[in-house]
């Protein structure tokens, strides 16, 4: 009796486990573990602010260093919310100004949009190699030629 009983048990559980399985649906695109890590790292921090400005890669700005000359620097702080909610706080404004940001799954870009739509990007980018838990440079395209590298710390 008990030689039919395992072998009977085993071929219940086998059948049992086989029900439970869940399947993936290939048509569902699912986040890299790359892509989670920037996005953990990017929400982890309550404020990022601006360690150094760059324009086409000269330095004009850098925090804690006295500034030779005029510096237009507005960037107060920015703020990575879940949801893909992206807050800048400008100097002199009362109230952050509200974006949406994306990490895009097909190029592993950081992209930030006026809208949740996407709709009005903004070229604000960065590929999620230039994220890290303690820094995040933020690359900023202002007309044609114009390039701004942020370097962002906590």
């Amino acid at each position: 009796m008990t030689k039919l009983l395992l072998p009977f048990c085993f071929a219940l559980i086998t059948l049992l486990s086989a029900c439970t399985k869940t399947t993936v649906d290939p048509t569902v695109p699912t986040e890299t573990a790359q892509v989670r890590q920037a996005r953990q790292w990017l929400t982890a921090q309550p404020k990022w602010v601006v360690a150094k400005a760059s324009q086409n890669n000269s330095v004009y700005y850098q925090r804690g260093v006295q500034q030779v000359g005029e510096v237009d620097m507005e960037v107060e702080w920015l703020r990575f919310l879940p949801e893909n909610r992206f807050e800048v706080q400008l100097l002199g404004d009362a109230q952050p100004t509200a974006l949406f940001y994306r990490i895009d799954d097909k190029t592993n870009e950081l992209i930030v949009s006026e809208t949740a739509d996407f709709k009005k990007l903004l070229d604000w980018r960065t590929k999620i190699d230039n994220i890290h838990d303690k820094s995040v440079d933020l690359f900023i395209r202002e007309g044609d030629d114009d390039l701004i590298t942020l370097t962002l710390e906590p």
